[in-house]
C-alpha cells in the first residue's frame, strides 16, 4: 500500500520498485518504526478476515518470525512455498543477499510446490495440495462465518 503511494507503483510485479519495498518495509519501518509492524498488521488483518471467510491465502511471507507469530496464533495456519527452477531472477546482487530474499529459503513450510510447468499445471498442482490438506485436517468447509455485531 505504502509503495504504491510513494512510488506510484500500480501493483503490477514487472514494475515492483524492489529497493523502495527493501528500504521501506526494513530500514524505514521495522527499524525505526517498530520491529514487529508487519506481525502486528497481518495478525489484525487475519482477526478480521477471518470473522467472514474460513480460509484466508497470504501470498507472501518474507520473514521466519512472521511465519511463526501466525502459526502461534493461529496453529491451524498450513504454510506452501512455491518454488520455480531454473526462474532467473531480475534482482540485483544487493537485493538478492536482502534479509527478505536471502532468509525465505530458510523458512520451514508445510508443503511445497514445485512451478516446472504452464500455469495450468500450476493450478492443478495447487488444486491436488488442498485436496490433500483436506484430507490431512479434516477440514470442512461450510457457511461463511458471519460477524457477531453488538448493538
Amino acid at each position: 500500500m505504502y509503495a504504491k503511494e510513494i512510488a506510484k507503483w500500480d501493483g503490477d510485479n514487472e514494475t515492483k520498485p524492489r529497493q523502495l519495498l527493501q528500504d521501506l518495509g526494513t530500514e524505514l519501518i521495522r527499524k525505526q518504526i517498530d520491529e514487529n509492524f508487519f506481525i502486528k498488521r497481518i495478525l489484525q488483518d487475519i482477526d478480521i478476515y477471518s470473522r467472514y471467510f474460513d480460509i484466508i491465502t497470504i501470498s507472501d511471507g518474507r520473514l521466519p518470525e512472521e511465519f511463526a507469530a501466525i502459526k502461534l496464533a493461529y496453529p491451524e495456519t498450513v504454510t506452501v512455498h512455491i518454488t520455480r527452477p531454473n526462474f532467473s531472477s531480475r534482482l540485483t546482487k544487493d537485493q538478492k543477499a536482502h534479509l527478505t530474499e536471502a532468509l525465505v529459503d530458510e523458512i520451514e513450510y508445510d508443503f511445497d510446490i514445485v512451478n516446472d510447468g504452464t500455469l495450468d499445471d500450476l493450478q492443478v498442482k495447487s488444486i491436488d495440495l488442498i485436496r490433500e490438506i483436506e484430507k490431512q485436517t479434516k477440514f470442512e468447509r461450510h457457511v461463511v462465518k458471519r460477524p457477531i455485531v453488538k448493538e
